[in-house]
């Protein structure tokens, strides 16, 4: 692909893999109670430990790329990998 904005400009959305994680850890892990309090546990450790929640992310994105869900397009940019194949195939049957 020749750059971030033709993709841009073609519909694919870039992923927030960081947004993607967290929602991960939240559903996949129960709330935190503290005090009476409850707190959701990736939004906890987005929080409190950027080194762990980092580590997180990037273990995600490695999950998420060798089961071909997302596809790196740049440095640290991850795409939709479904997408981007329909996109590639829809701009294929126009040509």
């Amino acid at each position: 692909m020749k750059n971030k904005q033709w993709c841009l400009d073609n519909g694919l959305e870039i992923v927030d893999i960081e947004e993607m994680t967290e929602e991960m850890l939240n559903d996949c892990h129960e709330s935190l109670e503290i005090c009476s309090l409850s707190y959701n546990a990736g939004t906890t450790l987005k929080e409190i430990d950027s080194v762990a929640f980092g580590q997180c992310v990037a273990d995600y994105i490695d999950s998420l790329c060798t089961d071909g869900i997302l596809t790196e397009l740049y440095d640290g940019e991850f795409v939709n990998t479904e997408e981007m194949n329909e996109l590639l195939e829809e701009i294929g049957d126009k040509g």
